[in-house]
């Protein structure tokens, strides 16, 4: 996949699911954010040191989809592949399945009460057709017969985006 970002990806994935396992296991206190870390990882890592009451449980988007009871009221932070449209905004769990309209694999995200709340459809694009991860609160219960989907993200309080957009006739 020549000109792909997936490595690049994979490894903030890692390093976020990496540095979330270390903060939880008690291991470290805080993880200080070198002084040349901008953008996406500047945020995880903040996120990071928030006290553990605020902290967000990593999660893979998979285990929301299969077992969305297990994680209902629960703050976590999901990594996957973001829409940001102006129809639904939602986590899918990769690019072909946002593609193939599969919302089965997907969590609907929420941004009428969270940080993003003013952001305009043009702030969200932004966000639209990357790969990143979403901070919020879940909510097994709250679907819609419209737009299937295992639940959605509310109360959001980050959302990062890595690479380019790769959304095709945007």
């Amino acid at each position: 996949m020549k000109g792909s970002a997936l490595p690049d990806r994979l490894f903030i994935g890692t390093l976020v699911v990496a540095l979330f396992s270390i903060q939880s296991s008690g291991c470290a206190d805080s993880v200080a954010t070198p002084p040349a870390v901008t953008g996406a990882t500047a945020q995880v890592l903040q996120e990071i040191n928030r006290p553990a009451s605020e902290r967000y449980m990593p999660v893979a988007l998979m285990q929301l989809i299969v077992d969305p009871k297990k994680y209902d009221k629960q703050r976590v932070l999901v990594f996957g592949y973001l829409s940001m449209g102006a129809e639904w905004q939602s986590i899918y769990f990769d690019a072909e399945m946002y593609r193939l309209g599969n919302r089965d694999n997907a969590i609907g995200v929420d941004l009428a009460d969270g940080k993003y709340t003013n952001y305009s459809l043009k702030d969200l694009e932004n966000f639209d057709c990357h790969y990143g991860s979403i901070a919020g609160v879940f909510m097994a219960d709250d679907v819609s017969a419209d737009i299937p989907h295992a639940g959605t993200l509310k109360h959001v309080q980050l959302i990062t985006a890595s690479g380019n957009s790769d959304c095709k006739g945007h």
